[in-house]
């Protein structure tokens, strides 16, 4: 976008960019029980070790 991109077309970026995260979204390979990426899984490791050191901090674990 530049600077002299009106609201309108502004607008309709977002909502180009919302619907695409929502069909994603809907996608099966965004979905539970789907292969997961590299990706995927180490940012669900990434936060098991937060959860987990939170837990610590707190003197729950």
């Amino acid at each position: 976008m530049t600077e002299r991109s009106s609201p309108l077309e502004k607008e309709v970026l977002l909502n180009i960019i919302k619907v695409h995260f929502a069909l994603m979204k809907k996608h099966p390979a965004f979905s539970e029980g789907a292969p997961k990426t590299r990706f995927q899984e180490r940012q669900r490791e990434e936060s098991e070790k937060r959860e987990e050191g939170k837990k610590k901090l707190l003197g729950c674990g």
